[in-house]
């Protein structure tokens, strides 16, 4: 069996697609209820893009722990979360971040008549820091889409670690400048 968890209408064949809030889910499931419906060591494959930053920070460890025991050894899971370094270094003006909307470096911007500091695509510092901002925050447009929490690629990475997954991949070399994520892919090496 293969979980698309949080699936919001991204609906992908042959997983079973869930979602709290979403219009066209498979079914809809609390993930924030323990123990998940799912038996131990039932899936080959989870897909989490987009949702572990919705979970309150305290239950985190909780809902990682439950990807691990629903996993086969051997299984993986693929999360996709905000990257919090990237907006940091976007939010901060420093010249590391690409442009979410053009993928321009920071470094890369001019100055316009006005003296404001503008990217090539048009969009100003300050358009570019709150984007950033509104990354780490979540679009704030609907009931559950706001986000408690923050990552790095480090951070998640040991978190996972300290819960029995290994051989981790980082599945997109560059960030995605549109949104600034990062994809992780982490393999359950271990049984409890």
């Amino acid at each position: 069996m293969k979980l698309n968890l949080g699936a919001g209408n991204d609906r992908r064949e042959g997983y079973y697609n869930i979602d709290l809030n979403a219009e066209l889910p498979q079914e809809r499931v609390d993930l924030t209820e323990f123990p998940w419906k799912w038996e131990t060591n039932s899936c080959s494959e989870i897909l989490m893009l987009d949702l572990l930053e919705h979970f309150p920070y305290r239950l985190t460890d909780l809902v990682l722990k439950e990807v691990y025991r629903v996993l086969r050894v051997g299984g993986c899971v693929d999360i996709q979360v905000p990257d919090f370094e990237h907006c940091a270094l976007a939010a901060l003006d420093m010249h590391q971040y690409l442009c979410n909307f053009c993928g321009a470096r920071g470094k890369d911007y001019s100055i316009n008549a006005q003296g404001v500091k503008v990217c090539q695509c048009g969009k100003t510092r300050y358009d570019i820091a709150e984007a950033a901002i509104m990354r780490l925050y979540g679009g704030q447009d609907f009931e559950g889409n706001w986000h408690f929490n923050a990552f790095t690629k480090e951070t998640l990475v040991e978190r996972l670690k300290n819960i029995g997954f290994g051989e981790f991949e980082l599945l997109e070399k560059h960030h995605q400048f549109k949104n600034w994520n990062f994809k992780l892919k982490a393999v359950k090496v271990d049984v409890w």
